[in-house]
């Protein structure tokens, strides 16, 4: 109960009203406990989290995202302590929902466009005077970076679902990949978990949660998290048009090189794969947790959009195929 009665006194001293109704909402991925906080003409989400300099970073890039006029929600009240907040109620309808429900109809295509649009100013816009010192666990997508995702899956995935490989070849081509991808520019705000359950569609708006993980990074990672998100099962063909539209979009705020961006963007695609591979395997092979075992066969139906296409990371290339063709 204490942490309602905390979650209720912060109500009460925004608000300045009672509140007449507080229920604890489903956990997700992480290990904050939400709640809807209610009084007869107000509502918000109050949130407990134990780690508190994860909380002040998710403050702090939200008090900066709002003066750039990005859609996030706005943080009301925290504690004094930090580890209880209280945030703008946005609804209980995620862009995931959406896609759940509907498919991907042209209702979920148009909002996927509107998210890609928005994201491009959170990343580009979000960026500017952003202080990514805040940037929690880690401030930069670099190689360390890059390698901890690459090693989660190599230990939490690959491993556990005993996949043969050559340790030593298997690091080279990690290498190898870091080195591509390092040569893109990574001076952009990167949201690291942009997908659709990331994003609430509010007055028929989306609005981005959950970013308190972003940090210094490259463009195409965010766009390929959302469009290449396992769960959704957006056709490959629809996955090639919103990306040329977001490549647009990019266009109208920086100066690209469409080809070059198009082809780096591939290798994000891949990294992307894996960093989800490894986070499944932990919390679905390890921890068995239901809802990311059901995620592990849709995930590996995008590993087959690459396994003929990576010839330069042989090694990788082998451990993907024995993947796809083992019964996990």
């Amino acid at each position: 109960m204490q942490h309602e009665e905390i979650l209720k006194h912060l109500f009460k001293q925004y608000f300045n009203e009672d509140c007449t109704a507080i229920i604890q909402l489903p956990q997700a991925g992480s290990d904050r406990i939400y709640f809807r906080v209610k009084s007869d003409t107000h509502s918000a989400i109050g949130t407990y989290g134990k780690d508190t300099k994860e909380n002040e970073t998710f403050i702090h890039h939200t008090k900066h995202f709002h003066q750039k006029f990005i859609t996030v929600p706005q943080v009301y009240i925290a504690s004094d302590d930090k580890q209880y907040y209280l945030q703008q109620d946005l609804g209980d309808t995620s862009l995931y929902s959406i896609i759940k429900s509907e498919g991907i109809t042209e209702n979920v295509k148009k909002h996927l466009k509107e998210v890609l649009q928005q994201l491009t100013y959170l990343q580009i816009r979000g960026a500017e005077h952003f202080n990514f010192a805040i940037c929690y666990p880690i401030q930069e997508f670099n190689r360390s970076s890059m390698f901890w995702d690459l090693n989660s899956f190599k230990y939490y995935f690959a491993r556990v679902a005993r996949a043969h490989f050559s340790e030593i070849d298997l690091n080279e081509d990690f290498h190898r990949l870091c080195e591509y991808l390092m040569e893109e520019p990574n001076q952009y705000f990167m949201f690291r978990d942009c997908q659709s359950r990331n994003v609430m569609i509010h007055e028929n708006k989306p609005y981005f949660i959950d970013y308190q993980g972003g940090r210094k990074g490259s463009l195409q990672y965010d766009a390929a998290s959302l469009l290449w998100q396992a769960g959704a099962k957006i056709p490959i063909e629809i996955k090639n048009e919103l990306f040329d539209f977001y490549m647009e979009e990019v266009s109208k705020l920086i100066t690209i090189d469409k080809k070059d961006f198009k082809e780096r963007y591939n290798g994000f695609v891949l990294i992307r794969i894996l960093q989800v591979l490894g986070a499944y395997g932990f919390r679905g092979l390890i921890e068995r947790r239901p809802h990311f075992i059901e995620s592990i066969v849709p995930a590996l139906e995008n590993v087959k959009h690459f396994i003929d296409n990576i010839d330069n990371l042989p090694e990788l290339n082998s451990v993907l195929k024995q993947l796809v063709a083992s019964d996990i």
